[in-house]
């Protein structure tokens, strides 16, 4: 994806005027990808993709599984006993580790046997790390024997095997795009790569800064189209992306819209049925009630 091409957006800036964004990049990741996420092969793709200055802040990743753990006399093992038997298992500092459990629950009453889920997340920003947390989380036996060095016997099983995301922070600049347009060109360039699961966040006023830096009235209505478009969200959670500087919204943006308004009909006609049969069902009775007094 580092040769990807990004059409430029139409509007103009002020000469002399760099635009540039603060964003936070979220995605999914395979294990294949990891190469790219040093922070200079990752800002140097970046930057080739969107044709901007990319200065890379930070690279965070997470690792997430789910376990079931049950002992057969109800389970009692305590939070810190699971969360540094986690750490001890995949080869990190224990506060790496957040966990969050399920209330316990009875299994089966005759065998008194309790479990309880448990969901753990692992964060490191080494990219070197990340495939041996992935293969060792992912491993049952090895989670069994770190719980019982921590005095706890307890049955493990793996009940989504371990999936990897990333979260990058940066800032992106550009002499010639404007803040909505910069924003957009990174979820253009990252979903070619990534598909659906990227998410660009940015805190800045994107659309005051269009207004700010265009030249013309047909350049303002051109991008403050651009901006509603890097802005809107998929039925995924991802940003659509529209068309850089065509004013055009994105057809997904379109088909999304047609699906809640034929889900509203669909509402409103099954109401209306619903409606009408208690109407017709209370006249009945008292129909039937009148023929009862006469």
């Amino acid at each position: 994806w580092v040769g990807t091409e990004t059409t430029p957006g139409t509007e103009t800036t002020t000469p002399g005027a760099t635009s540039t964004v603060a964003i936070s990049v979220r995605m999914n990741l395979q294990p294949e990808d990891l190469e790219e996420f040093t922070q200079d092969s990752f800002k140097k793709a970046l930057g080739n993709a969107t044709g901007s200055e990319v200065e890379i802040e930070s690279i965070e990743f997470s690792v997430q599984c789910s376990y079931t753990m049950s002992q057969p006399d109800g389970f009692s093992v305590t939070y810190a006993q699971v969360q540094n038997a986690i750490a001890d298992s995949v080869g990190v500092e224990p506060e790496k580790v957040s966990l969050s459990a399920s209330s316990f629950r009875r299994l089966s009453p005759r065998r008194s046997l309790a479990s309880t889920v448990v969901d753990a997340t692992i964060l490191t920003d080494s990219a070197d790390l990340v495939v041996s947390i992935v293969t060792n989380a992912g491993n049952r036996s090895l989670l069994a024997a770190a719980l019982a060095k921590q005095g706890a016997s307890v049955d493990v099983a793996v009940d989504r095997a371990p999936q990897i995301s990333a979260v990058a922070t940066a800032r992106v600049s550009s002499p010639t795009e404007s803040a909505g347009s910069l924003v957009q060109n990174v979820q253009q360039a990252l979903s070619v790569r990534y598909g659906d699961s990227v998410v660009v966040e940015s805190d800045e006023d994107t659309s005051s800064t269009l207004n700010a830096t265009t030249s013309s009235a047909s350049d303002v209505e051109s991008t403050t189209s651009t901006t509603l478009s890097s802005l809107r969200f998929s039925s995924t959670g991802g940003l659509i992306p529209g068309q850089v500087g065509s004013g055009q919204e994105p057809e997904a943006a379109d088909n999304s819209a047609a699906v809640v308004i034929a889900v509203i009909l669909v509402a409103t006609a099954t109401l209306t049925l619903a409606l009408a049969g208690l109407w017709y069902r209370r006249r009945r009775r008292r129909s039937d009630a009148e023929a009862e007094v006469h």
